[in-house]
């Protein structure tokens, strides 16, 4: 149990230039990040004014002197909302008073490390010339998580200088490198620099963001694809690139979609959801229903606290679903995610190598050195 003696927040700017919600609690920080690209079915965001309006007013005068667990703190959160999305009091709100509370209770408990699953080039809604939203990769031979993170910087720098060679490069908002090249030499470039720095490779696609209600469009290849299509396009690539990891293949409601790949590429492939599922144990209940994903993305903001996104991951645990923690496109130097992929054994971080989230490999590193026996997860 912890006693709240203190509760306040302050705004501070995420790696886009945006302003989010810094809370505080005993003198422990945490941070609600941002998402560019966003499903619908997320917890929904309030006005920052307004956010630490409620914060440092009701909701202190709420907490303050009482003691709770994380499970009944966030409960509180969620009773004092009163909605099915956080819509009154805020995604942002709920999600930086449950990170700062975490915070403040923090023990290394395990000792099971994540690999990063880090975005080497990218585009979308994230900046740059691709449809696809990230091209990511893993570095799934390493020993510990130094040695993971130092792999995964050398194969960013080894293609940065491949695709300087094909012209002018530019960086996104997720630190991924941009450039006017076609996908399919995104990917033969990434297979070239896989062998030197074993890497497997995996995609974002973000494809609600492609999906028309008609059509997949691909803008850059002048390609508009039906459902059917999307699945042959979606098999084609993880067959010819030898993809372990899919995201987001389809719309977020296309649960058919989902299913239909993963009954031809799952026993290889991780098919993961992200706008499919956001964190929610129900939305995975209804996806395992409908055998449509074999991996998950973690984002604690996506339904709104640590208690929350906690169900999902034991739903996808026990229907041997693999957690993939993730970073937002709207980040901070807040640390939790790195701290909660740990404590729950999420065998993957997918993660940038812009500053905001080295603060997070760094945070591992860290970790590593304070566990007892830490290993890597067996994937």
């Amino acid at each position: 149990m912890i006693k709240i003696t203190d509760l306040k927040a302050d705004k501070i700017k995420d790696c886009r230039g945006k302003w989010t919600i810094e809370a505080e609690i005993n003198g422990t920080k945490g941070a609600a990040p941002g998402g560019t690209s966003k499903g619908i079915y997320e917890a929904k965001e309030i006005d920052v004014e307004d956010a630490l309006l409620l914060i440092n007013g009701s909701l202190k005068e709420k907490f303050m002197g009482r003691e709770f667990t994380q499970e009944s703190f966030d409960n509180e959160l969620k009773k004092t909302d009163e909605s099915q999305d956080f819509s009154n009091i805020g995604g942002n709100t709920s999600t930086a008073l449950s990170f700062a509370f975490f915070n403040h209770g923090f023990a290394l408990k395990k000792s099971s490390f994540p690999f990063p699953l880090v975005n080497i080039f990218g585009g979308g809604k994230h900046g740059g010339f691709s449809d696809i939203q990230e091209f990511l990769i893993m570095p799934h031979e390493a020993k510990s998580f130094a040695e993971a993170f130092e792999t995964s910087r050398q194969f960013y720098n080894a293609f940065k200088s491949l695709a300087e060679k094909r012209g002018p490069v530019g960086r996104n908002i997720e630190g991924a490198v941009t450039a006017n090249i076609r996908q399919e030499d995104v990917f033969d470039m990434l297979l070239k620099v896989a062998e030197d720095m074993p890497a497997k490779i995996g995609i974002d696609a973000a494809s609600s963001e492609l999906w028309n209600g008609e059509k997949y469009v691909y803008k850059n290849s002048g390609t508009e694809l039906d459902n059917g299509e999307q699945v042959d396009f979606m098999k084609e690539i993880a067959e010819t690139y030898n993809l372990f990891y899919a995201e987001d293949p389809f719309d977020q409601d296309d649960f058919t979609g989902f299913s239909e790949l993963k009954k031809k590429i799952g026993r290889r492939t991780l098919v993961c959801g992200d706008d499919l599922t956001v964190t929610n144990a129900e939305r995975l209940k209804m996806a395992l229903d409908k055998d449509a994903v074999n991996a998950m993305i973690v984002k604690p903001n996506q339904i709104g606290s640590v208690t929350l996104a906690l169900k999902a991951v034991e739903v996808a645990k026990s229907a041997g679903v693999i957690n993939v923690m993730s970073h937002r496109s709207g980040e901070t130097s807040d640390s939790t995610i790195a701290r909660l992929a740990v404590n729950w054994e999420t065998p993957i971080i997918k993660i940038g190598l812009a500053d905001t989230d080295i603060a997070k490999m760094n945070e591992l590193v860290r970790l590593w050195n304070l566990a007892e026996k830490p290993e890597m997860a067996k994937l």
